[in-house]
């Protein structure tokens, strides 16, 4: 029987939290035909049994035109890694002893440094330059670990989780570490090679910082550059390779994710912490927040609230 869903990454997350979840399915107790669709991209690692992958891609029906789409399925068994990005809806069958690792994140939300990451091919599946995959590419594993690498990558995704339930302070920072350290052991454990001829130069890192410490000023393309020593266009092509978005759209993420931080710890009105944010327009920051985060500013600083005095 044929069950769909939609999942909702912020059902599990709370606001202030990074969004970032893992959960773990028993062997056994995984849903038949589950069809479900997702906003936010997922890594499935399968840590024991087999099932069938299924993907549908996400299509809209002619006038009285009835049925579904084309289905792809794939075969799945332990030490399979799956990638999954929004578009699609899928599911698995065949799950009677199917054990299943999941770590789903919202890469529209997080800034990353990737710095030299996406020298390992398969962070280009993690994170996508461009457009997704094809549906019958996420269909299939990206990848195999072999026993040895997925006990080593089942023991580093715990650490994550541990961090991401926790309460201790640095959780942000530190739950951020262990994810970026739990897909670069997925990502070299399956055999992933460094090539040097796609090395990003590290120049880039100037340009990173050059944001760091400017964010609250009008920053432009030209400044950017010149701090990376490159021309606009050699920039624009590294940086995005290194963080896999324009370097406008980075700066963007920066200083929102600033914004959530003021919102938090402190009691400034929303207009002076768009100021303090390099938002010269408080109507325009609180559009762009809520446009990235999916929710107002206002509404993140009492849910942030509440979820700490209650916690």
């Amino acid at each position: 029987m044929r069950t769909e869903y939609h999942w909702n990454l912020a059902d599990y997350v709370q606001p202030g939290k990074l969004p970032i979840y893992v959960s773990l399915t028993p062997r056994g107790e995984h849903p038949s035909r589950f069809f479900h669709d997702h906003e936010c991209s997922e890594i499935a690692i399968v840590t024991g049994g087999s099932a069938q992958h299924l993907v549908e891609p996400h299509r809209a029906l002619l006038p009285g035109e009835a049925g579904r789409g084309e289905v792809y399925m794939c075969g799945v068994r332990r030490g399979d890694v799956l990638v999954i990005h929004p578009g699609i809806t899928h599911a698995y069958d065949r799950t009677s002893d199917l054990e299943l690792l999941n770590i789903v994140y919202d890469r529209r939300q997080l800034v990353l440094p990737m710095l030299d990451g996406y020298a390992l091919p398969l962070f280009r599946q993690f994170f996508p330059p461009g457009e997704e995959p094809a549906p019958e590419e996420m269909a299939r594993p990206v990848a195999s670990l072999a026993e040895e690498a997925l006990e080593q990558v089942l023991v580093r995704v715990e650490e994550l989780r541990a961090e991401l339930e926790g309460l201790r302070p640095g959780s942000l920072f530190s739950g951020l570490t262990l994810f970026m350290t739990a897909l670069v052991a997925v990502a070299r454990l399956c055999g992933a090679e460094m090539p040097k001829k796609r090395r990003t130069p590290f120049l880039v890192g100037d340009a990173v910082s050059f944001i760091a410490k400017n964010y609250s000023k009008p920053v432009t393309l030209d400044q950017m550059a010149r701090a990376a020593r490159m021309s606009r266009r050699s920039f624009c092509r590294h940086f995005r390779c290194m963080a896999g978005c324009s370097p406008a759209e980075y700066l963007q993420q920066f200083r929102i994710a600033r914004a959530e931080e003021l919102l938090t710890e402190t009691d400034a009105s929303v207009a002076e912490i768009a100021l303090r944010c390099g938002f010269c327009d408080g109507n325009y920051f609180c559009r762009k927040f809520r446009e990235i985060k999916g929710i107002t500013p206002g509404a993140h600083r009492r849910a942030s609230r509440s979820a700490s005095s209650s916690g």
